[in-house]
């Protein structure tokens, strides 16, 4: 009869511990009133699951205690909220998140006359581009320094390949289409770094602030880096990073 009733006992035992560590369908909301159809992502970094919001945005996405979530998107600052007891057990949040605003460059309008009257002010401005004095304008994106210095290097005036072939044969074209190279990869890693906050690289992949930049430059050369950024999915780099982040910092003991 005790055996009977021990077993029962730790069935249910067995049963209430299984079903705490179950996931819950956590619902919640975004209330910042500029959301309108603005899509925010909402990443279980733990669980490496996502979802976005909906158009009054509301989302809902499994989770479980002490999982973090991250909410990102371009016209706000990244949020990352951990799963507390509070929030497990509520299965609900709400968050608001912070406007990215991108502070502009000053621009001097002392050399106009204004009425105060800024229907009237902005007619009597008159804005000058190379479109509306007749000049003849590239619609092509400007060379960077590197490729104005390719171009120099692989095109003589007279037309003929004589400069190619001196530059091909003294090195000096391998050298500039390497400093080309390396400031791409230095504009692929800030853009990347910029895809996460510090803290996600501190507390979650344990990588110190000081080694950011090095491990960006480990995770380039370890693959095709560009493709994954450009896509733009943030959980395919979270799981990338995760992967490779422990071999790195073998490599700094």
């Amino acid at each position: 009869m005790y055996k009977l009733f021990f077993l029962i006992l730790s069935f249910f035992l067995f049963i209430g511990v299984s079903y705490a560590q179950n996931d819950v369908l956590l619902k919640g909301k975004i209330n910042n009133q500029t959301l309108g159809e603005i899509s925010v992502n909402i990443i279980n970094i733990t669980q490496k699951t996502g979802t976005i919001n909906t158009a009054n945005g509301r989302f809902e996405i499994s989770v479980i205690e002490n999982d973090t979530l991250l909410f990102s998107s371009i016209p706000y600052k990244r949020l990352e909220i951990k799963i507390d007891k509070e929030i497990f057990d509520s299965g609900y949040l709400e968050v608001t998140l912070q406007d990215n605003v991108n502070e502009l460059d000053a621009v001097n309008i002392n050399n106009y006359r204004l009425s105060g009257n800024l229907s009237q002010d902005t007619k009597d401005i008159k804005t000058i581009t190379a479109f509306s004095v007749g000049l003849p304008v590239s619609k092509k994106p400007p060379l960077t320094q590197a490729e104005r210095r390719i171009y120099s290097a692989t095109h003589s005036s007279s037309g003929l390949p004589v400069d190619y072939l001196i530059n091909l044969i003294s090195g000096r074209l391998k050298e500039l289409k390497k400093i080309k190279e390396n400031q791409d990869l230095s504009i692929l890693v800030n853009k990347t770094i910029e895809t996460f906050p510090i803290e996600f690289f501190a507390e979650h992949l344990k990588i110190s602030e000081d080694l950011i930049y090095k491990f960006m430059y480990y995770a380039a050369e370890e693959r095709n880096l560009k493709y994954v950024v450009e896509t733009g999915n943030e959980l395919d780099l979270i799981q990338y990073f995760e992967k490779i982040a422990e071999d790195f910092l073998q490599l700094q003991k």
